[in-house]
């Protein structure tokens, strides 16, 4: 007797379902408990997509290809019928994107559909780089956790590979807000992922990471402690209140800085610090220096090396972050400083640069240029001076002096285009420097 064709055809699937049967792992769904309603936020504050990484560990499960039919109404396709089990992660530690690629572009999408204005768009061929390097905040993406049930589709009838595939994945990211203006990370946020797809879709692991990555980036769009930042005027930053004012005696000024290099030199020194080394120089014949705050950052203590090549231990005794400018005290009982210009200069006048540039062994380099201009810092709103003379990282902290050896300013930036230097560099003016710390000469 010949059996139904029906029932040949349903013991066939159910044996073709059977052949895998991993079961799916439990997924932790994202939580509102600190989600608001963003409102409107100011176009003042930009935000730029920085990196993302994952810190998995290698061998960690991730995932499960699980057995039984795909959720897709009407297909009764097959998952996994070839491979079940759990997926481990197999990378370890890595980047999956910077600034460009799809995860930078879907950061982007999100958080402008939400009200937030994110720069860095990469159709932009020109001034993507200077948004970029320019916004408010830099967002960085850790993705600390990953776990998918995925179903790779098999055919009902006879188990063959569709090439396609579901799911669910959850994601979840700390998320680390940096100021460009407080140079910190001034934030770290949690958020989840989550998304179900009953789409077949190629590459279907990939698109449902995207979507997950998607979704976590929504929910810290509208996290709390995020939309904080940009409804409060986080950006103004009150200027650094010292109890007391430090008193420096004045020097004469120097009439020629030929006649008085070698002291000028004397006075000028390497600052070196855990994050690297700068430069500096003394304003006070008992051991107090002005160099800049992202030379020593937030170390205690720094070492000094002078120009006859001795090095000696040195105090950091105050500091503006804001400013970037710190002042240190060197273990020295007799220090030869510079005499210091608090009167305005001009463009056109002839500055002078010295400092250690690249590595210490520069140490007392010399470079001559103009002012070409002043400027006012876009999100610190402080002053600046802009020359063509020559500096490079390891000058940061050195003086810039007038024509006849007179401090007017201290180094603290230059901009590069690509590894070539732009001839454009700017100088904290050394009145402001001196105010920013509460020192005062008499």
């Amino acid at each position: 007797m010949r059996k139904p064709f029906f029932l040949v055809l349903s013991l066939t699937a159910l044996m073709l379902s059977a052949c895998n049967m991993t079961q799916p792992i439990k997924l932790t769904k994202p939580s509102v408990e600190h989600e608001v309603v963003v409102g409107d936020m100011t176009s003042e504050k930009s935000l730029g997509f920085e990196k993302a990484i994952v810190t998995i560990r290698r061998g960690d499960t991730i995932g499960a290809y699980v057995g039984g039919r795909t959720k897709k109404a009407g297909s009764g396709h097959l998952c996994n019928y070839f491979n079940g089990g759990n997926i481990t992660w197999g990378s370890g530690k890595t980047t999956l994107a910077g600034r460009d690629g799809d995860l930078s572009d879907i950061f982007r999408d999100t958080l402008t559909s939400i009200g937030y204005k994110v720069v860095g768009d990469n159709s932009i061929v020109f001034e993507r780089e200077s948004e970029l390097n320019n916004a408010t905040y830099k967002v960085a993406a850790r993705v600390t956790d990953i776990k998918a049930n995925l179903c790779q589709l098999n055919h009902w009838w006879d188990g063959r590979p569709l090439g396609k595939s579901n799911g669910e994945i959850m994601i979840k990211i700390e998320w680390s807000i940096y100021s460009t203006l407080q140079r910190e990370t001034i934030k770290k946020i949690k958020t989840t992922g989550y998304v179900e797809s009953t789409e077949e879709r190629e590459d279907g692991f990939l698109m449902l990471f995207f979507d997950a990555f998607a979704d976590a980036a929504e929910r810290l769009g509208h996290n709390k402690h995020f939309v904080t930042i940009f409804r409060e005027d986080t950006t103004a930053v009150d200027p650094v209140h010292f109890k007391n004012t430090i008193l420096i005696a004045k020097q004469p000024h120097y009439r020629s800085l030929k006649n008085n290099l070698k002291s000028v030199l004397d006075s000028v020194v390497t600052v070196r610090s855990p994050s690297g080394h700068g430069s500096g120089f003394f304003i006070s014949d008992n051991g107090y220096a002005l160099t800049n705050y992202h030379v020593v950052g937030e170390s205690k203590e720094a070492t000094v090396k002078l120009s006859a090549g001795i090095e000696l231990p040195a105090e950091i005794i105050r500091k503006d972050k804001i400013r970037d400018i710190a002042l240190i005290k060197v273990a020295l009982s007799k220090s030869m400083p510079l005499p210091l210009e608090l009167n305005n200069i001009n463009q056109l006048d002839e500055v002078i640069a010295i400092g250690s540039p690249i590595n210490e062994n520069l140490q007392g380099s010399i470079t001559k240029g103009v002012v070409s201009a002043f400027r006012v810092d876009e999100k610190s709103k402080q002053n600046l001076i802009q020359s063509d003379v020559t500096i490079q990282p390891g000058s940061s902290g050195g003086p810039l002096l007038n024509s006849t050896g007179n401090v007017v300013g201290v180094a603290v930036a230059g901009y590069t285009l690509g590894d070539s230097l732009a001839g454009t560099n700017l100088f904290i003016p050394i009145k402001e420097s001196l105010d920013a710390l509460k020192i005062v000469v008499k």
